[in-house]
């Protein structure tokens, strides 16, 4: 029998591929003694080699897989690709949790598999054990092969202790506490158009509505298909509804908006601020423009210099808004990874 790579250990994420290595070490030289037992992406690709081609041969020669699941790479694609291409060869694979609970495999593809949980001494060497049923790797009795494992889970949780320690400070980013949770999609060539307006007087709010009639012209004729603000339909400030009604729709539509563009003329205890911050958190295309000789809040005074989709443009009045929008275009709202794809 050909034991070389027998076993896939599949990772996505820098700790996860600490892990499938360190995994890899004790099952070849602590456990099984076998120095081409198992395939990880990082090491079993010769350089020069075509790696998807290489990881295609692997996936479907192997018969084992072992899925190294993170907090950190729960969501991540390829270790689902993976995952997937051995499953539907009908060969085990095992999710080993790390630092991650049964939970988070929940809604996921591997849902049904029976995992592991590294802390869980006794169940990695039951699955050390099982690797052996399946695949008689070795011919030590199972009471041999479980006390070794039993010495190398402790060696590898040594190796891995500065990882493991990390990861139980991290925590799941989760989309159900993003309002609103239906919205999982959003719309090319839209865009959101944050002013301030309820802290605004009668008069200024009459100015700035007459400059958003001609910022909407701007942003339709460079592209933008629809421009979404609250000022457009509110003439004015005499008619607001509520903050709550405000609040629910606002938010509804910057979640699926794609770009974004706020106009900060003087410091105000002003709802855009909010605005701001939520769609700096769904990373929206953002350009802010700040009146002359007015600073934004401090920590969003170098926000531009370290968001890369955050862009701040200062103006005089808003005549030279609308030319740094005409003379620009959708330009404004490029970032670095646009232009990667």
């Amino acid at each position: 029998m050909d034991k070389k790579k027998t076993i896939f250990i599949s990772w996505s994420g820098d700790s996860s591929k600490k892990i499938a290595l360190a995994l890899k070490d004790s099952l070849e030289n602590d456990i099984f003694q076998e120095k081409e037992l198992c395939f990880v992406s990082d090491t079993g690709i010769k350089k020069g080699d075509n790696w998807y081609a290489a990881i295609k041969h692997e996936l479907a020669n192997c018969k084992y897989g072992i899925a190294c699941i993170t907090k950190e790479n729960i969501s991540a694609p390829w270790i689902f690709f993976e995952s997937g291409a051995i499953e539907t060869r009908e060969v085990p694979i095992i999710p080993l949790l790390v630092s991650a609970r049964y939970s988070y495999l929940d809604k996921t593809p591997l849902a049904a598999r029976q995992a592991v949980d590294l802390r869980d001494e006794k169940r990695f060497c039951e699955m050390v054990c099982d690797l052996n049923s399946r695949l008689n790797i070795s011919s030590m009795k199972k009471e041999q092969l479980n006390n070794l494992a039993k010495t190398a889970y402790s060696n590898l949780m040594l190796v891995l202790k500065d990882e493991l320690e990390r990861l139980e400070g991290v925590g799941v980013f989760s989309n159900r506490f993003i309002y609103p949770r239906k919205h999982t999609t959003i719309n090319i060539d839209t865009i959101f158009v944050s002013l301030p307006m309820a802290t605004l007087s009668e008069t200024e709010y009459t100015e700035l509505r007459t400059f958003l009639l001609k910022l909407q012209k701007e942003l339709k004729r460079i592209g933008f298909k629809k421009v979404i603000c609250p000022m457009l339909e509110i003439k004015s400030k005499k008619e607001f509804e509520g903050s709550t009604k405000a609040s629910l729709e606002n938010f509804a539509e910057l979640k699926q908006v794609d770009s974004m563009v706020v106009i900060y003329p003087k410091p105000l205890p002003s709802s855009l601020l909010i605005e701001l911050g939520y769609g700096i958190a769904l990373t929206k295309k953002i350009v802010i423009y700040v009146q002359d000789d007015v600073r934004l809040p401090y920590i969003l005074q170098d926000a531009s210099g370290v968001i890369d989709h955050v862009k701040i443009r200062s103006y005089s009045d808003y005549d030279s808004i609308l030319k740094s929008l005409s003379s620009n275009g959708r330009t404004l709202f490029r970032i670095a990874h646009d232009e990667e794809k």
